[in-house]
């Protein structure tokens, strides 16, 4: 064996099991970058979803005369179209009614966290403008 081959293969004896060992410390940052990127989506889709159904209650409130009467109606209604597991709360202000609805996000499947996303509105009937 002469100096060169000797050298060269004491380089690569030493340099042997690198690349496995930073394969292993970047696929956990990876995956963790790729499932904070997976829950942060599925937060603002939600925010969304429950901006929609509550926006939706507040316009069918609007379109009633009076919401005492259709106060059941715009529950099923905002509920149906809201995500999964949500929660709607009605309170009077002048001088009309505030729907605030309380989502939960679904963060993975596991769902480790238990986040929520709360949006108002106000829905005022028609004819009670001031």
């Amino acid at each position: 064996m002469n100096w060169q081959q000797w050298n060269c293969n004491r380089s690569h004896r030493y340099e042997r099991g690198t690349v496995t060992a930073e394969f292993a410390v970047i696929l956990p940052l990876v995956a963790l970058l790729a499932g904070l990127l997976l829950c942060t989506g599925s937060a603002v889709i939600t925010r969304m979803d429950c901006q929609d159904a509550v926006s939706m209650g507040a316009r069918l409130i609007g379109q009633s005369v009076d919401s005492s009467e259709q106060r059941s109606e715009v529950e099923k209604t905002v509920v149906e179209h809201a995500p999964h597991g949500s929660h709607l709360a009605f309170s009077s202000v002048s001088p009309g009614v505030q729907l605030t609805l309380t989502c939960p996000i679904r963060a993975g499947a596991l769902h480790v966290f238990p986040l929520t996303v709360q949006q108002t509105a106000v829905g005022i009937p028609y004819g009670r403008e001031e």
